[in-house]
């Protein structure tokens, strides 16, 4: 699918990112400058970051060697690769070479030994860039030799405009206000819905993230949490949800966003190797009962 055409009002300039304008700028800013250190680029998903990079490395032609981790959390088919590129000296732009590791909260401690030690030998050439969820899966050598940007979620009516921008304003102010609140902060997944709207024939009913479902869910909820019928109240929730194609974080977001528990296990749900996405509902809702 051409993106020209299906996203012809994808963000083409750094201040065209939803949110955290001041931060963008100033990381780009060290960057054009050559005055940028090693960075952890910390925040949830669908926020912006990946656009960040593309717009400021990839866009402005500097040299950027980029590595999902999740798809490979040792490292171990391209370490020779990135080590040679991490020694390669300044670009004949006399720009630093930039080091991507996106998902790098998935890399295991061995590998994150080996990159502290490239963090140290190639710093004079090259700069690396951790994008993560979670800063706290990256070892203290690392952090220590970084800069952590935390990125914050843009709030609803940043969502919305950015909706309505990327549809022309040909989108109603109704419908971009329920995919805003339903997206939970992921501007990725409200930009993607309201794409698929105004690119198709679909219905308003088809949007969303199942907010009318978690809602009613919801409002069965027993009072007791410690009883019985409220574990089989949690059980049968996560079926239902299932089901209906709504999404248990969503609800968890919605529903317990004053919860630190549920917190702790939304930063858990996309780990790899983690555990299942009922598990950790269930972890969430009736914790060790």
């Amino acid at each position: 699918m051409d993106s020209k055409i299906y996203d012809p009002y994808s963000p083409k300039k750094i201040n065209d990112i939803v949110g955290n304008t001041e931060l963008w700028n100033d990381i780009a800013t060290k960057i054009e400058t050559n005055n940028c250190p090693h960075l952890i680029i910390c925040g949830p998903s669908g926020i912006g970051k990946s656009t960040f990079i593309r717009i400021c490395l990839l866009n402005r032609g500097l040299t950027v060697l980029t590595h999902n981790c999740i798809a490979d959390s040792g490292l171990r088919d391209v370490r020779d690769t990135i080590r040679s590129f991490a020694r390669g000296g300044i670009d004949s732009n006399k720009k630093h070479r930039w080091v991507v590791l996106e998902h790098a909260d998935s890399l295991t401690a061995d590998t994150q030994a080996f990159l502290r030690r490239l963090l140290e030998t190639a710093s004079s050439s090259t700069r690396f860039i951790f994008e993560v969820r979670e800063c706290g899966a990256i070892s203290e050598p690392i952090l220590s030799r970084s800069k952590l940007c935390t990125v914050d979620t843009p709030s609803i009516p940043e969502i919305r405009y950015e909706i309505l921008r990327r549809t022309n304003h040909e989108f109603s102010i109704d419908k971009a206000e329920k995919i805003a609140f339903e997206s939970c902060g992921n501007v990725r997944s409200a930009i993607h819905q309201a794409l698929a709207l105004w690119n198709n024939d679909m219905s308003s009913d088809q949007i969303g993230n199942g907010a009318d479902i978690i809602n009613a869910q919801w409002d069965l909820k027993p009072d007791d949490v410690n009883s019985e019928e409220y574990c089989r109240w949690a059980c049968k929730t996560i079926q239902i949800l299932r089901k209906q194609g709504a999404d248990p974080r969503t609800f968890l977001r919605i529903k317990m966003h004053n919860s630190p528990h549920a917190l702790r296990v939304l930063s858990q749900w996309n780990r790899p190797g983690g555990a299942s996405s009922r598990a950790l509902w269930l972890h969430a809702m009736c914790g060790s009962r």
